[in-house]
């Protein structure tokens, strides 16, 4: 492959709710797994298993007796090697994020190597010098000392039209209340 992609997505519950994944035995499941990892990193695979049992690991009579149910998993490209459908278009999304992902990365930094400066970043906050004294701020303000708002004063004692907490009306009997 011209661009080796390190990682793919893996979604569990797709492989092992598919029907032919479910009817394998732990050794095909196991044999898909790296036949899978092997097309990712190199490639179609060759539709032969005596060439590819080297690859998974496997005794070559083991292959040959999982090769029809692992084989159904693939399909036959134009130039006769075998895909999984699924696992190229993941590489085809991800070779388009990863194209995407540079192209915005080369109009940001204008096509060259990133500056030094922008590997730092920029300075965080204002200079020192460019923030202005209290006293300054405070004449800056678009009231006069008079208008200036006040702080709140909180009062504990409850308005007059209250009442106190024993002249509250408290629910009895008498008028409807615990029945």
């Amino acid at each position: 492959m011209d661009s080796k992609l390190p990682w793919f997505k893996f979604y569990p519950s797709d492989f092992m709710g598919s029907g032919k994944v479910s009817a394998m035995s732990p050794a095909e499941c196991g044999i898909l797994m790296k036949l899978l990892c092997h097309s990712w990193q190199e490639g179609p695979l060759p539709d032969d298993p005596d060439k590819l049992w080297r690859v998974v690991g496997a005794a070559p009579d083991e292959m040959r007796a999982a090769w029809p149910v692992v084989r159904a998993c693939f399909d036959v490209n134009p130039e006769g090697n075998l895909v999984n459908r699924k696992l190229e278009r993941e590489r085809n999304s991800a070779q388009g994020r990863r194209q995407s992902a540079k192209a915005a990365a080369e109009a940001r930094h204008g096509g060259g190597p990133a500056p030094a400066d922008a590997i730092a970043g920029p300075p965080v906050g204002p200079p020192a010098a460019a923030t202005p004294p209290r006293e300054r701020v405070r004449a800056e303000l678009p009231f006069s000392e008079a208008q200036r708002p006040r702080r709140l004063e909180l009062s504990t004692n409850p308005p007059a039209s209250m009442g106190s907490h024993s002249q509250r009306a408290r629910p009895t009997r008498a008028n409807g209340a615990g029945a």
